[in-house]
């Protein structure tokens, strides 16, 4: 069992702190009932209507990084953030570690998440690499069993070298599972495509 850190309710969500969805593209996924199209220079996806542009946190990685979230939240930016990053390298974004890495700041270690198993691929238009994965984090100042949900899904943007390395669009989606449940993460996820793809 990892060792869990017990952040103050301020920590527990600044890494969250927007949550970004870039929408359907013009000609690719269509945009389910309810939901809006958000868009990043290399991604497009949807996320509900409800959902409100916010500050991206992410904006030291990626100027263009965007991000939304749930309304009516008590101040706790629940929601979504979308950024571009490199996949290996600098920024450590291999796959073996990738939705810690994604979430990983000054507020947590390795240590504080409780992996949930769920490390898959994914289908995305326009990537032939792109996968989930999801932890999760306690968050006792929501309630005594209270937890954050952290779900990390990569999309390769291709590689640059015959190394196989290349920049990755990381959308982090971020909350607790009675705010942003199964079925929004499965929407969210089909609606991803590459834009020109």
């Amino acid at each position: 069992m990892p060792r869990r850190y017990r952040p103050t309710l301020s920590a527990v969500f600044a890494v969250a702190l927007g949550t970004v969805l870039v929408g359907c593209a013009g000609g690719g996924s269509p945009i389910p009932d309810g939901y809006q199209r958000v868009e990043h220079p290399d991604l497009h996806l949807a996320v509900p209507q409800e959902w409100e542009p916010a500050e991206a946190e992410r904006r030291s990685v990626d100027e263009d990084a965007t991000a939304y979230r749930v309304p009516d939240a008590d101040g706790l930016p629940i929601g979504l953030e979308v950024f571009r990053a490199a996949r290996e390298g600098g920024s450590g974004y291999a796959r073996a570690d990738f939705a810690v890495d994604a979430v990983l700041s000054d507020l947590y270690t390795a240590e504080s998440f409780e992996p949930l198993g769920v490390d898959h691929d994914v289908t995305v238009a326009g990537s032939d690499d792109a996968f989930l994965q999801q932890l999760r984090i306690a968050a006792p100042n929501l309630g005594p069993d209270a937890t954050v949900r952290f779900t990390a899904v990569g999309v390769s943007l291709g590689a640059d070298d015959d190394a196989g390395d290349g920049d990755v669009v990381v959308v982090l989606i971020t909350g607790p599972e009675d705010r942003i449940d199964d079925a929004t993460i499965e929407r969210i996820v089909d609606s991803l495509e590459v834009v020109g793809a």
